[in-house]
């Protein structure tokens, strides 16, 4: 959807800015947060931390005898670019550079690195993680 695709484009958009600007060094520059600004940041990165997961679940991940249902958590996934525009750029070996402006989800094979992944956030509801290892033993993981 094109929502998602612009929330993914956003934050590669900041974190490849961030990349560039401390490749070689750190201005040293500091900012002073008060407890409640820092709280309030870190509830906000937990809450799409949390989304992401959900997310994830809802994708969903095509393995042996799961047709994406299941609600086992995904270990991977990938991006193939379905849409984009040449930005006249080009990179180290000269070949032209492109700007996405949409993309589809590929999915892989289940793997036990997701629903261990999955639990460890959950490791303080029993209820979760009892929840996710009934589904791992009634999928082709077991």
């Amino acid at each position: 959807p094109a929502v998602l695709f612009n929330y993914w484009n956003t934050v590669a958009t900041a974190r490849e800015k961030y990349r560039s600007k401390v490749e070689y060094h750190f201005s040293g520059e500091t900012t002073d947060y008060t407890a409640s600004k820092v709280s309030s940041m870190i509830a906000r990165y937990l809450d799409e931390v949390e989304a992401g997961m959900a997310r994830a679940i809802r994708v969903g991940s095509h393995g042996y005898e799961d047709d994406g249902e299941s609600g086992i958590p995904p270990s991977y996934f990938s991006y193939n670019i379905t849409k984009w525009e040449l930005n006249g750029g080009h990179n180290d070996v000269g070949l032209p550079t492109a700007n996405a402006l949409a993309m589809e989800v590929g999915r892989f094979p289940l793997f036990l690195e997701g629903p261990t992944r999955y639990m460890k956030t959950v490791i303080d509801n029993k209820g979760d993680v009892g929840d996710m290892y009934k589904k791992v033993k009634v999928s082709g993981l077991r």
